[in-house]
């Protein structure tokens, strides 16, 4: 069995970094689903996490996953929206 080429792997790597940069809509939307939740099921919520402790990790969790993505205009200038 033959190991890709050098090239081969950098276009491998370009491929997954794109992914996952530029996931689809229905993978951004299911992540954000999985998200929410995620912290709607914790079973403290409610006995050791008021509701605004609940809305600040929620939009932190959320935050940090759109740091992950590419804007708007990055999706635009690709085709992709």
């Amino acid at each position: 069995m033959t190991k890709p080429t050098k090239e081969e792997r950098l276009a491998h790597d370009t491929m997954q970094r794109s992914i996952e940069l530029y996931p689809t809509h229905n993978a951004i939307i299911k992540t954000v689903a999985e998200l929410v939740e995620g912290n709607t099921h914790n079973p403290f919520l409610g006995r050791l996490q008021h509701g605004r402790e609940y809305l600040d990790d929620l939009i932190a969790d959320l935050t940090a996953y759109r740091e992950t993505l590419g804007t708007s205009d990055q999706y635009l200038k690709k085709g992709l929206l």
